[in-house]
């Protein structure tokens, strides 16, 4: 009787463990041709201009500019790095992987120059991208991290990386919101066609 128990169980697992595999395979199927699709329509994108709507600083000499790269343009660069310092391929695999769950829009890389070492902590500013509709997609409050000095003027600088979860269209518009400025930066994406 007891044998006949472990036997039965032995079998659900069993059972279980194909049928969890085949959903697994079956979804990433799905999420290959899904990126497969993205890299078609990718082709025929040489690239993303950013275009500022509004905002303005109080200081003399501060910056506030963004860039967009989408998940392609995130995953040919890891190939370019992967290439150069000769991963295996299972580290290459692996990264590749992580991008495509992490960066499924692409990334938003905010750089800001203030004049104080304070103004220019990112804790103090929110990435807020909305659609062409102005519907919101995505707000990312940024966490603490001291800025740099540059030796260029007497300015601190930093920087921060936003990655998008979502799928996204262009047009699209980011708002860089600045506790200490009187209004939100806004910014229009569009993809530059070949």
């Amino acid at each position: 009787m007891e044998t006949m128990k472990k036997t039965k169980l032995l079998l659900l697992f069993a059972c279980g463990t194909i049928l969890f595999s085949c959903n697994l395979n079956i979804g990433q199927k799905s999420i290959d041709e899904y990126f497969r699709q993205d890299s078609i329509d990718a082709l025929q994108i040489k690239g993303y201009s950013v275009k500022k709507i509004s905002g303005k600083h109080n200081g003399y000499g501060e910056k506030t500019e963004i860039e967009y790269q989408s998940l392609p343009q995130i995953l040919a660069e890891t190939k370019k790095e992967s290439e150069k310092e000769m991963w295996t391929k299972e580290h290459f695999q692996s990264e590749i992987k992580m991008e495509k769950f992490i960066y499924v829009g692409g990334q938003i890389i905010l750089h800001i120059e203030r004049t104080t070492i304070g103004s220019a902590n990112t804790e103090f500013f929110t990435i807020i991208i909305k659609d062409s509709d102005e519907n919101e997609i995505l707000r990312k409050t940024l966490k603490s991290d001291i800025p740099d000095p540059s030796y260029s003027n007497d300015t601190w600088r930093n920087f921060a990386l936003c990655s998008v979860d979502k799928r996204i269209k262009t047009p699209f518009f980011v708002y860089v919101v600045d506790a200490i400025e009187e209004e939100a930066f806004k910014f229009e994406v569009n993809a530059i066609k070949k």
